[in-house]
């Protein structure tokens, strides 16, 4: 009979069915170590300043926000710190720092805005 062929290749099927459905799955992204997430900690401490900030220009939080909106707070914060130990800006710096940021994500200095024609 044909029955019982095709039953052990359905039950062969679905028993399989978990295990491939496993291998598809993607990995987990690494937990971040406590150096990054204090990184990020004071990375969004200083976004939350500026955009705070009657002293912050418009453009400049504009651009911090729109850097978290499209990029994932962690990267934002690898950038940061990437950029501040090449410069040699110390951690507590605030303004060094938030120049620094306002740079990766995008912000122009004020003083190099070209002249309105």
């Amino acid at each position: 009979m044909m029955r019982k062929p095709l039953i052990s290749l359905l039950a062969v099927a679905v028993l399989s069915a978990p295990a491939a459905a496993q291998e598809a799955t993607p990995a987990q992204p690494a937990q971040p170590t406590k150096a990054e997430v204090e990184a990020a900690t004071a990375t969004f401490s200083l976004i939350a300043s500026a955009l705070n900030s009657e002293q912050v220009p418009g453009p400049v939080k504009s651009a911090l926000f729109g850097c978290m909106y499209q990029a994932p707070l962690g990267e934002i914060s690898k950038a940061l710190t990437a950029a501040t130990e090449q410069a040699d800006i110390a951690a507590d710096d605030h303004n060094k720092r938030l120049v620094a940021l306002a740079a990766i994500c995008g912000a122009r200095d004020p003083s190099q805005t070209p002249p309105a024609e």
